[in-house]
């Protein structure tokens, strides 16, 4: 499976929005798990420090995961958080346990926001997949 660019979309937007909610300026990367770069973003009050970190973070991921490590370092900037979050495949079936397709990378400087963005993301897609589920049977 991979990470097409509609689900990657679809995690950068739930991000956004969430980052929204919480009056949160974040910046949002998204990775396939080959460590392809396929979508970023940085929301009105984001630093541009913040999408570098996010980007890098989430490509160093990907990199370590897929064994495909280069050396470069994927420390974040100075005073910037960067939470990190398995984008899931799409699987037709409940009971099929879905593979990792992606990275979510949230980076801000708010303390604790990135990982509650990430966890409120993996779990909206899920339950996203579960409609998509239903209205397809």
């Amino acid at each position: 499976m991979t990470l097409t660019a509609a689900r990657a979309q679809l995690a950068l937007d739930l991000a956004r929005r969430h980052a929204a909610t919480l009056n949160t300026a974040v910046a949002v990367s998204v990775v396939d798990d080959a460590g392809n770069l396929m979508c970023c973003s940085r929301t009105d009050g984001a630093a541009a420090e913040l999408l570098e970190s996010a980007t890098r973070t989430a490509l160093g991921v990907a990199r370590r995961m897929s064994g495909t490590t280069d050396g470069r370092g994927v420390e974040p900037a100075p005073g910037v958080t960067v939470d990190c979050g398995v984008v899931p495949a799409w699987t037709p079936h409940p009971a099929d346990k879905p593979s990792a397709v992606g990275i979510l990378a949230v980076a801000t400087s708010v303390s604790g926001a990135g990982s509650r963005i990430v966890e409120t993301v993996i779990d909206e897609i899920h339950r996203f997949d579960e409609r998509h589920r239903r209205n397809i049977s």
